[in-house]
């Protein structure tokens, strides 16, 4: 009787096991969806990490021959360059020292700029990381964040950051 029913219970554990084996969760979006060539400005735009001292905004998504490039802005002036995988990319001039520069004025680095920009490629409706470096501080220091990116009417809801570990 005991073997009985423990072979009963052990097929019905096989039949639930292999019913479920089929079942997947949805899958997540690949960011990879097609998005027609232009300008974009993000509906959903979520940063995690860093110190919680500067905020970064991405202000326009840009998306040409299916890459995509944000344009953030730190609200400091002392971001000098941004990692995004293994490529860096630089701080871009302002508008203001552009001007003062074909004006023939002076610009010293950094000049008036209280921002720092960078367009960097990004993912959609997915989260990527990027290592930005600041020199506010005694040394030049990098601080990781990740970014969540989601253009109108593109894919899933934004899913919900964890905190970063802190080392």
């Amino acid at each position: 009787m005991k073997i009985r029913r423990f072979f009963s219970v052990l097929s019905l554990s096989l039949l639930l096991i292999t019913s479920l084996a089929g079942c997947q969760r949805e899958k997540a979006p690949t960011g990879k969806e097609q998005t027609a060539d232009g300008v974009y400005t993000p509906a959903v735009f979520r940063v995690s990490g860093g110190s919680g001292r500067v905020t970064i905004t991405c202000e326009r998504v840009t998306v040409q021959k299916e890459k995509v490039r944000a344009h953030l802005v730190f609200s400091s002036p002392h971001y000098t360059q941004v990692k995004v995988g293994n490529q860096i990319f630089y701080r871009q001039e302002s508008a203001a020292s552009k001007e003062k520069a074909e004006a023939g004025e002076k610009v010293e680095e950094g000049g008036e700029d209280t921002t720092s920009s960078f367009d960097v490629p990004a993912k959609l409706n997915q989260e990527f990381e990027i290592k930005a470096t600041t020199t506010a501080m005694s040394r030049p220091y990098e601080i990781t964040y990740r970014l969540f990116l989601k253009l109108k009417g593109s894919g899933s809801d934004p899913p919900r950051l964890p905190p970063l570990s802190r080392p």
